[in-house]
């Protein structure tokens, strides 16, 4: 596993200061994000939801929320007519709230699609299939353990796609192939604390036949034990996937955003260049999304404090995946050329590896002259 250290996000970035006013006193302080498909976010803070008037500015259009009272754990957009909203909050199940995304005017459905305890969700499509629905991650596995739930599009299937995977619940990401990526979450001094802010990662043909089993009224979750770990993050509470199958990850344990690409086995850490977070009583805390626009592929964060801290701004930015690069490893040898007397038994050839990799490395050495390679 390579670490190419940290870079910072640039002045280069794309930044826009969201302005969401102060937190008030019922508790409500979550802050979630997602993105149309012509780039606009949409925001969850405070207990309103929000969509970017236009692409690139601050100004924004609030939704009208039908009197529903939410901590937005999560937004999730099948398209820009159907979206789902999680309804959060730490005690337990909540709803989960449809509405579309390209009609602030029309209220947020206040009759849930579903209650489960909800910590992330996203949309899912099986590429062959047809399966479609929401993938749900929370405590709803044995005795609150955190695991992937799948929910129809109308509410009608529910079920547990995923075995328990960890014991708190953490990020979790839908590639384009329709893979499951699945943080873990575990404290320290836990008997599982080795496995904290893994992401495994669960192949398409898995998910859809665990929800397959759900639609058919038998569930059979997917085995952790079946899934292919990807990485182990800094932190994992926040996940994305972008167009390169390269994996996103960020959260609450440090104040950057980190990048693995599975190609190369190599990490890199981003530190996201934005003006001081004003009145903040702790470090910034970022959460990470993939969004397109025109055919451009783009990686954006979210920026608040830590700490939740009531009039401290909100900060946006994003820009173009293909800008942000991962480099990859150096395969040398130490000379370009070795000369072998006759008989010269064996032959130690030496190359440098600029950093370790997980996955095996072929060189092609080329023998000429009169010796018999």
């Amino acid at each position: 596993m390579g670490e190419t250290g940290c870079s910072r996000w640039g002045a280069s970035w794309q930044l826009v200061q969201v302005n969401v006013g102060k937190l008030n006193d019922s508790g409500i302080f979550s802050t979630v994000f997602a993105h149309r498909s012509d780039g606009r976010f949409l925001l969850g803070s405070q207990g309103a939801l929000t969509l970017q008037k236009t692409f690139g500015s601050a100004a924004q259009s609030p939704f009208k929320t039908g009197g529903l009272a939410f901590d937005p754990s999560f937004l999730a957009l099948r398209d820009d007519s159907n979206a789902l909203l999680g309804q959060g909050g730490f005690f337990g199940p909540s709803g989960l709230h449809s509405f579309q995304p390209s009609s602030p005017a029309i209220p947020i459905s206040s009759s849930p699609l579903a209650t489960l305890q909800n910590y992330a969700g996203a949309f899912w499509r099986h590429p062959s299939s047809g399966r479609e629905g929401w993938l749900i991650a929370g405590g709803n596995g044995t005795g609150g353990m955190h695991n992937i739930t799948f929910v129809s599009l109308d509410g009608s299937h529910v079920g547990a796609i995923t075995s328990d995977l960890s014991t708190y619940s953490a990020g979790m990401a839908v590639g384009s192939d329709g893979a499951l990526y699945a943080a873990l979450y575990e404290l320290d001094g836990s008997p599982n604390a080795a496995d904290a802010d893994k992401v495994l990662k669960f192949s398409a043909s898995e998910i859809d036949a665990a929800v397959a089993a759900v639609i058919a009224g038998s569930p059979a979750p997917a085995a952790r034990s079946n899934a292919a770990l990807v990485h182990q993050f800094s932190s994992a509470s926040a996940i994305a996937v972008d167009s390169q199958q390269r994996v996103w990850a960020t959260g609450w344990k440090i104040s950057a955003i980190e990048c693995f690409d599975p190609a190369s086995s190599q990490t890199r850490s981003f530190t996201p260049d934005h003006p001081t977070i004003t009145g903040a009583t702790g470090p910034a805390a970022y959460q990470v999304q993939t969004f397109s626009r025109n055919g451009i592929n783009y990686v954006a964060y979210l920026a608040t404090d830590s700490w939740g801290t009531p009039g401290t701004p909100i900060f946006y930015g994003y820009k173009p995946e293909a800008e942000l690069t991962v480099p990859q490893p150096v395969l040398e040898f130490t000379s370009s050329a070795q000369a072998v007397a006759e008989d010269a038994g064996n032959v130690q050839v030496t190359l440098t590896l600029s950093t370790a990799l997980q996955t095996r490395l072929s060189v092609a050495i080329q023998v000429a002259g009169t010796a018999i390679a």
